[in-house]
């Protein structure tokens, strides 16, 4: 009997140890992450400067070249600050329940919206579309779903960047269910890994932890189940992945 109060009394003890821990954790990523955007802000409007300083300049073939490498500068800038505000998104629906805001959504012209946007960050590649010729009225959360798409889409560019073929998304209705599928032709998952990307969870890994797992991931398989989906994969080395969401059409 004693052996099994002390045994309750030191679990206690390490899930008390284990919560401060979490909480200085979650302190000292939201602090780096607010530490990261002034900075990235600099760097920004400087840039922005030194483009309309470019722009005055009479040598056609170094304005040229300047504003391409600049504007390289510009995108990667958005998409570190896009890291920075992913992390502290992740924290916060670890730490707390997500808020779900439920809409009406036009979930066709969405993704068409989502692909414009990236094909304007990525100009010499885009995205290819699969879609139903007919439009589908959802009801979820528009914050989240996009949240999800960027997280597959983002990791489908960049595991696919030496391939000769772009990202795709494809769109497929069912009875009570959506799917979308993002697809890469990128260097593909083992076999051995692939139970393991979605096995393990966010509320379980420090996001912290430098890890094989990428932290797109992680946001894309949280945010999947606060919409009551389903994240699968379907991988091959070599060929590409896709990653499918499984959605209901009406949020409850």
């Amino acid at each position: 009997m004693k052996s099994c109060i002390k045994t309750i009394k030191n679990t206690e003890l390490q899930l008390a140890k284990e919560k401060h821990l979490n909480r200085m954790k979650s302190h000292a990523l939201s602090e780096v992450s607010h530490q990261f955007r002034t900075p990235l802000s600099i760097i920004l409007s400087s840039t922005e400067l030194l483009n309309m300083y470019i722009g005055q300049t009479h040598d056609a073939e170094l304005s040229h070249k300047a504003f391409i490498h600049l504007n390289n500068i510009v995108s990667q800038v958005h998409r570190l600050t896009n890291i920075v505000t992913d992390s502290l998104n992740l924290d916060e629906s670890i730490e707390s329940e997500l808020l779900v805001k439920k809409e009406m959504i036009q979930i066709k012209k969405f993704i068409e919206k989502i692909a414009d946007e990236f094909d304007e960050v990525y100009e010499d590649r885009g995205i290819k579309l699969f879609l139903p010729p007919s439009e589908k009225q959802i009801v979820s959360d528009r914050l989240i779903l996009r949240q999800i798409l960027n997280q597959l889409i983002e990791n489908a560019f960049k595991f696919s960047e030496h391939s000769a073929q772009n990202p795709e998304i494809h769109l497929s209705y069912f009875e009570h269910h959506f799917l979308i599928s993002v697809k890469d032709y990128g260097i593909g998952i083992p076999d051995s890994k692939k139970r393991e990307l979605l096995a393990i969870s966010p509320k379980t890994k420090n996001i912290l932890q430098p890890h094989n797992i990428s932290l797109g991931l992680d946001i894309a398989k949280e945010f999947t189940q606060q919409l009551n989906g389903e994240l699968s994969l379907s991988s091959q080395e070599q060929a590409g992945t896709i990653f499918m969401i499984k959605l209901p059409y009406v949020l409850v």
